[in-house]
């Protein structure tokens, strides 16, 4: 098992690192180039693949921090008139 951040659990950050590199031996085995990456941060992402054109398409999710913001402001104003 990969590194882990006490009480034996894997760091979010070692299990996305593990993905990208599962994904690229992947596609370099089906020898499908990739020829743009996004990866990295707290942000999550949805990746559509149209089969017809060969294009992907990728939709970036609101980070956590994003979203933690959000959530703090809407309180600061859900108490005022």
């Amino acid at each position: 098992m990969g590194p882990s951040s006490g009480g034996g659990h894997e760091t979010i950050v070692s299990v996305g690192e593990r993905n990208v590199d599962l994904a690229g031996e992947m596609l370099t085995d089906m020898v499908i180039p990739i020829v743009g990456q996004d990866t990295g941060q707290d942000t999550g992402r949805k990746i559509y693949f149209a089969t017809d054109t060969g294009r992907v398409y990728l939709k970036r999710h609101q980070s956590y921090r994003e979203r933690k913001a959000l959530l703090e402001e809407q309180k600061k104003f859900q108490g005022l008139p």
